[in-house]
C-alpha cells in the first residue's frame, strides 16, 4: 500500500508558494519537504534578458542574501557588469531612458559647477573697491565684458553614440547639448537641445 503523505504546514492547497518534494528519511518515510520559489535573476532593463554569470536567490530576502554573496558572484568584469547586459553596453542601450537619465545627471553635476564657478566671480566683482581713474574703469569695463563672453560661450556637450531605435535606423548620433543663459542675474535657465544627426 502507497504511504499517505501530508503537508507540515498549515497551508493546505497546493498553489504556486505551497510547493513541496518528496523525500525519503534515514527511518525509510517518505516525508513532503517545502521548497522555495526560484528567482527569475537579475534581468537587464535594457534588453530584458537575463543577466549571465550573476546568482539569482529564491525571492523571500533576496538583496540581504546578494550582499553577503562573493563580489564574483554579485558582479561581471565589464563595465556596468551585473546591471546591464554586455549586448547593451556594446549597442548603447538603443539611447534607452536609464543611459539619457545617467547622461542628464552628469549634466547637471556640471552645471552646477558652472553655477559655482558663475557665483564666485559675482561675488569678486562685487567685493572690489571702485576704480578712480577713468582708465581704470574703462579697463574693468573690458575685464567684464571679456567675462560675459567667457561665461556665455560655457557649455557642455556630450555625445552619445548608438542606434537610436526610434529615430533612425541606421547608425545615429544622440547629441545633448547644455548652455546656461545669463541674461537674468540670479536666473540661469537650463535648456536641452536634443538632435539626431
Amino acid at each position: 500500500m502507497v504511504q499517505r503523505l501530508t503537508y507540515r504546514r498549515r497551508h493546505s492547497y497546493a498553489t504556486k508558494s505551497n510547493q513541496h518534494r518528496i523525500v525519503k528519511t534515514p527511518g525509510g518515510k517518505l516525508v513532503y519537504q517545502s521548497t522555495k520559489k526560484r528567482a527569475s535573476g537579475p534581468k537587464c532593463p535594457v534588453t530584458g534578458k537575463r543577466i549571465q554569470g550573476v546568482g539569482s536567490f529564491p525571492s523571500a530576502a533576496t538583496e540581504y542574501r546578494r550582499s553577503r554573496l562573493a563580489r564574483n558572484r554579485r558582479t561581471v568584469n565589464r563595465a556596468y557588469g551585473g546591471v546591464l547586459s554586455g549586448g547593451a553596453v556594446a549597442r548603447g542601450g538603443h539611447i534607452h531612458p536609464l543611459f539619457i537619465s545617467w547622461i542628464i545627471r552628469a549634466f547637471l553635476v556640471e552645471e552646477q559647477k558652472i553655477v559655482k564657478k558663475v557665483l564666485k566671480i559675482q561675488k569678486a566683482k562685487g567685493s572690489k573697491p571702485p576704480s578712480s581713474s577713468p582708465r581704470e574703469r574703462e579697463r574693468e569695463r573690458e575685464r567684464e565684458r571679456e567675462r560675459e563672453r567667457e561665461l556665455s560661450s560655457l557649455s557642455m556637450a556630450f555625445v552619445f553614440q548608438g542606434k537610436t531605435g526610434p529615430l533612425h535606423s541606421n547608425n545615429a548620433t544622440l547629441m545633448i547639448v547644455l548652455r546656461l543663459d545669463h541674461r537674468a542675474q540670479d536666473e540661469y535657465i537650463v535648456r536641452f537641445l536634443f538632435s539626431a544627426a
